[in-house]
């Protein structure tokens, strides 16, 4: 007998369908004291913006079986499956739900992604969810009080002071780098550097330069060198001991891979 047939349907997200915000009167900026806002109840709606998409996910959720989630393999996209599958099971309560853990979009990673799909996990989403109600909450009462105190002291070209906390580790790291590059002093450093120019056997007509690099690289001590440059003056004839030829293969960059990514340096 041929296989079953297997109908796939591919349904596009975006980033998060929920967000968090305060109900009435926490909402109102007048209405409670900042302090308020540590204690007060959090709702999770769908965003407005997100109005179509997830309408768009229950018509088709009502006519599938089975759910896959190909969202980032990380606390927020867990988060986002989590809202995909809330909505999905308000339309089909009996979808059974996967997740596809991978961490490329490459033919090899969707084919071993498929191969061993997992459960969503929870840990992850509440942990996502963890961090952005303290972010809502510290963010919300401090930009509510700083904007309040100073609004009227301050030149304010939007009238208002912002407060995240969610940027702090990495405010962090760019003052850190910022204080290492003030504090560093430059140093004064010599090297040799030595190039062969002859005919070239080879190529009648043509040069043959070679540059050889110093094995110690550069020393922060002038006489030293010097005194290895007279060295090399005194006999400026070398002796090739060995000759090392290897081939390196450097393979092709692995397309949106977060690994990869993640190893290269900044710009």
């Amino acid at each position: 007998m041929p296989p079953p047939t297997l109908k796939v349907l591919n349904v596009a997200e975006k980033p998060h369908l929920m967000s968090l915000d305060f109900p009435a009167p926490f909402s109102s900026w007048n209405a409670v004291f900042p302090e308020a806002l540590f204690t007060a109840p959090v709702l999770k709606r769908v965003s407005d913006s997100a109005k179509d998409i997830v309408e768009n996910l229950k018509t088709y959720a009502k006519k599938c079986q089975w759910l896959v989630l190909w969202l980032d393999c990380d606390r927020e996209g867990e988060n986002i499956a989590f809202e995909v599958l809330q909505v999905c099971r308000e339309a089909n309560r009996n979808i059974q739900s996967f997740r596809a853990i991978f961490s490329a979009v490459t033919r090899q990673d969707i084919e071993r992604a498929c191969q061993r799909l997992q459960q969503p996990n929870e840990a992850l989403s509440q942990a996502a969810d963890a961090r952005s109600e303290v972010d809502l909450r510290i963010g919300a009462a401090f930009t509510r009080f700083l904007t309040k105190r100073y609004q009227n002291k301050l030149s304010l070209q939007k009238g208002l002071i912002s407060y995240g906390p969610c940027q702090f580790p990495t405010l962090g790291f760019v003052v850190e780098r910022y204080l290492e590059v003030e504090k560093f002093v430059a140093e004064k450093f010599w090297t040799l550097r030595v190039t062969v120019d002859r005919d070239d056997e080879e190529r009648p007509g043509h040069r043959l330069l070679v540059d050889f690099q110093w094995e110690r690289q550069r020393l922060f001590d002038q006489a030293v060198v010097i005194a290895c440059l007279e060295l090399c003056c005194e006999k400026p004839e070398a002796l090739i001991t060995a000759v090392e030829c290897r081939e390196v293969t450097r393979p092709r960059p692995v397309p949106l891979s977060e690994p990869f990514i993640g190893k290269q340096p900044p710009c």
